[in-house]
């Protein structure tokens, strides 16, 4: 990307107003900005005070817009709910779960306790029908 640079010099007079010209600074494309000068007359008065300008940096800025960007911006916004909107419903089923699994677990719990008290009905039964089995043993030998 070129720029042209143009500048132009403006001599002012403090002393007489009518004494103000422009003159063509420079055309060159590499052209620097020229420093401020000043010049002091007779006794303080009639001060010249040279200034430059850089006209490049009087023209409006060329910006040059891709159309695409607001396309792009539009999908990646929509693409960015739809996968907030994912995530929102994946929390959901995550919470669903672990309800889930806290009712599994409480009746995990009560059927350990149910099978306990079988276990222990089995044994009061084994143990009873080894009691009948000894009586009848000794009622098998007399």
């Amino acid at each position: 990307m070129s720029s042209r640079v143009t500048q132009k010099s403006y001599k002012v007079s403090t002393s007489d107003p009518r004494a103000f010209s422009s003159h063509p600074f420079t055309n060159a494309p590499d052209a620097h900005i020229s420093s401020a000068l000043s010049q002091v007359g007779l006794g303080g008065m009639g001060g010249i005070t040279a200034v430059s300008v850089n006209q490049s940096l009087l023209n409006p800025l060329k910006l040059e817009v891709d159309p695409n960007i607001q396309a792009v911006r539009t999908q990646e916004k929509e693409q960015i709910k739809s996968v907030n909107n994912n995530f929102a419903s994946f929390i959901d089923k995550v919470q669903h779960l672990e309800q889930q699994n806290k009712i599994l677990e409480t009746k995990w719990s009560l059927l350990e306790q149910q099978n306990t008290a079988r276990s222990n009905i089995d044994k009061m039964f084994e143990s009873y029908i080894n009691n009948l089995q000894r009586q009848l043993d000794t009622l098998g030998r007399e």
